[in-house]
């Protein structure tokens, strides 16, 4: 029963967002996805690739670095952990735990806001048209400013033919 209702749900969600689409053309198999030539270059030689890699690498090096911190600065408390009761370890091993998730879990926040803003900025600049666009896009809405400059001209020249034709 819960899956049907997913699985309506999902259908419902598709339906609601593309109405009656099928499009046979997305499911027909495309040989040339295939080449694995193609996908190493998009993985290796692309600037968005290393510019995650680096991205990554701070995160995993600043969630390391509050880790490492943390369980140094809590070594004084974890060293006696041996010679300690069961309840006493259980209460120090809750605490210990409890403040890695928070400091971790603050990170994780304050890395999720950097690389929201990033990803944002990085999007508003790929969505920005180059100049050529701008000017294909001019063309294509206000035409060919030669084209439009030989209207012009046509126009005018008939405008004054019609004007000295009807002067008595």
């Amino acid at each position: 029963p819960l899956l049907g209702a997913l699985v309506v749900a999902g259908v419902a969600a598709n339906f609601v967002q593309v109405k009656a689409l099928f499009a046979p053309e997305i499911i027909k198999p495309k040989f040339e996805k295939l080449n694995p030539l193609a996908g190493f270059k998009n993985i290796f030689f692309s600037s968005r690739t290393y510019i995650e890699l680096v991205k990554n690498l701070i995160k995993f090096g600043v969630i390391f670095w509050v880790l490492y911190s943390s369980i140094k600065g809590s070594m004084r408390d974890i060293i006696p952990i041996a010679s300690m009761r069961l309840d006493q370890t259980a209460t120090l091993a809750g605490s210990l735990i409890s403040s890695l998730l928070y400091k971790v879990g603050v990170v994780f926040l304050i890395l999720g806001g950097a690389d929201y803003m990033i990803q944002k900025k990085l999007h508003m600049k790929n969505m920005m048209m180059s100049k050529e666009e701008v000017k294909q896009e001019y063309k294509e809405q206000e035409g060919d400013p030669h084209v439009k400059h030989m209207r012009k001209h046509l126009f005018e020249q008939l405008m004054h033919e019609s004007v000295a034709h009807n002067v008595p």
